[in-house]
């Protein structure tokens, strides 16, 4: 694959995103397979994503997970994450996947022992959806996000994110997201 897609909204660039469609009737997309959906944007690792530049994603198939574009103009890697987006979009056909190094998030695994974190009464939580239906979460309701142990390499997370999807397959996720693990003393994945 060979070319620049410069995409409308460069912020979904910051994480793997399958289902980035081009809206910009102004932009070339490189040539792709049937469908741009069948494609994984991935940013590099250790780049800061404010410094990220369209040549440096990665570009792999949904399914068969081959490379279909790799930067060669700068030395960098795929990100060591890979793996637990890809359960985001087995598990629950996700279209996008951020993770997040946030403070907050890290500080909530640490202030709550055990497996989730759970918060109600909160007005915030109106803009978080049950997985699978949509339905958006009322004052009322309960916000239930599953913890998942730290492990010293990303790639051993995967199954023990895969059997937290699992265990709670109505885990919520923002407007655009189908599910949220919190990962304890290092990031948010959703």
């Amino acid at each position: 694959m060979t070319g620049t897609f410069h995409h409308p909204h460069p912020i979904l660039s910051f994480a793997a995103t399958p289902h980035l469609t081009p809206t910009d009737t102004t932009a070339s997309p490189p040539p792709a397979p049937p469908s741009l959906s069948e494609n994984v944007f991935l940013a590099p690792s250790g780049v800061q994503k404010e410094r990220i530049q369209p040549d440096d994603i990665f570009v792999l198939s949904l399914k068969e997970r081959e490379p279909l574009r790799w930067p060669v103009h700068k030395p960098l890697t795929q990100s060591q994450c890979t793996p637990l987006f890809y359960n985001c979009y087995e598990q629950r056909d996700a279209g996008a996947c951020i993770h997040t190094h946030s403070q907050h998030a890290v500080m909530a695994t640490l202030l709550w022992e055990g497996d989730e974190f759970r918060l109600s009464h909160q007005e915030m939580i109106k803009g978080m959806r049950v997985a699978g239906t949509g339905k958006a979460l009322s004052y009322l309701d309960t916000l239930v996000i599953p913890i998942i142990e730290n492990t010293p390499h990303e790639e051993d997370l995967r199954e023990s994110m895969a059997e937290a999807m699992k265990k709670y397959p109505d885990a919520v996720g923002s407007r655009f997201l189908s599910c949220s693990v919190v990962e304890r003393r290092r990031r948010a994945v959703g």
